[in-house]
């Protein structure tokens, strides 16, 4: 759970930089200018990131119950209606984000994707850091 949540939270800082980088790069930009708005983008990030990271933490608490539950049939049961309920959450964000103007929508929904995109980005740097370790680093053992 806390590379997910710290991963999101790195992802959307870094969202919210490319945001004010293309901002600043297309002032003059009829489409920047007036759609754009910053304070926006942040409160849609941030309360996106919100979301997602309790999303997230929904789904490892429903995993723990599941693994913890001595009734399979019960344990699939309960683990759908939390992925329906996730799903729910997810997509009820969605139409909030788009819906309410103080929130950039695509700021606001871009922050769901990040929790998965950071599991994966750490599976790779800790592949490269034990490979580094070993001293293998992806070579072909000679002898």
């Amino acid at each position: 759970v806390k590379r997910g949540t710290v991963g999101t939270i790195i992802l959307t800082a870094i969202m919210v930089f490319i945001f004010v980088a293309l901002k600043l790069i297309f002032k003059n930009v009829d489409f920047f200018k007036d759609n754009i708005n910053i304070l926006h983008v942040c409160l849609g990030a941030l309360a996106g990131a919100l979301v997602a990271i309790l999303n997230f933490v929904y789904l490892a608490y429903s995993i723990g119950q599941r693994t913890t539950t001595e009734n399979e049939e019960l344990a699939k049961a309960q683990y759908g209606s939390s992925k329906k309920i996730r799903l729910f959450i997810q997509v009820g964000w969605m139409i909030i984000a788009i819906v309410v103007p103080v929130f950039n929508a695509i700021a606001a929904i871009f922050p769901l994707f990040f929790p998965r995109r950071s599991i994966i980005l750490c599976g790779i740097f800790d592949a490269r850091r034990e490979d580094k370790k070993t001293g293998t680093g992806g070579e072909l053992d000679q002898q």
